[in-house]
């Protein structure tokens, strides 16, 4: 994760998914142990802000056919990490560091650009993948007395 290259990082990113997915108790939580441990090298605060990041970098960025399948291979880690997550409780608070990161704000970004052309079909999908997810959990949110589960302060 920490190549200056990012096809490195995307191969690497492609392989997290595919732990997390593949081997959902152990590989999720490796995966998160992986993020943990690439936050704390890099000196940052939050464990997903590499990937917030790099999203928000991409969708800035020129219509690039490498940034445009970079950026769905991201969003695809998002979507497996959800996916994988062994609880409702675990997705809405890895979606809530999500919101907290200012996901959405770049998410609405990209489906602007997408809608420009700028980002390819695996980009359409993953989109359709998280909005799909997101309103299922919050389809079962039943969170106790004054607790906001939408809430990235809770």
């Amino acid at each position: 994760l920490g190549s200056s290259e990012r096809p490195k990082r995307k191969q690497v990113i492609q392989l997290l998914s595919a732990l997390c997915v593949y081997n959902k108790e152990k590989g999720y939580r490796r995966v998160l142990e992986t993020l943990d441990n690439f936050k704390t090298n890099q000196g940052t605060r939050y464990r997903l802000a590499f990937i917030v990041e790099e999203l928000r970098d991409c969708s800035i960025q020129t219509s690039d056919a490498f940034l445009s399948e970079y950026s769905a291979t991201l969003l695809a880690l998002v979507n497996c990490l959800l996916v994988s997550a062994p609880s409702l409780t675990e997705r809405v608070a890895i979606r809530n560091q999500l919101l907290g990161l200012r996901l959405y704000d770049v998410l609405e970004l990209i489906k602007l650009r997408r809608e420009a052309g700028h980002f390819t079909n695996d980009m359409t999908v993953q989109l359709e993948a998280f909005e799909a997810q997101r309103y299922t959990d919050e389809g079962h949110i039943n969170g106790p007395d004054g607790i906001d589960l939408n809430s990235h302060l809770e």
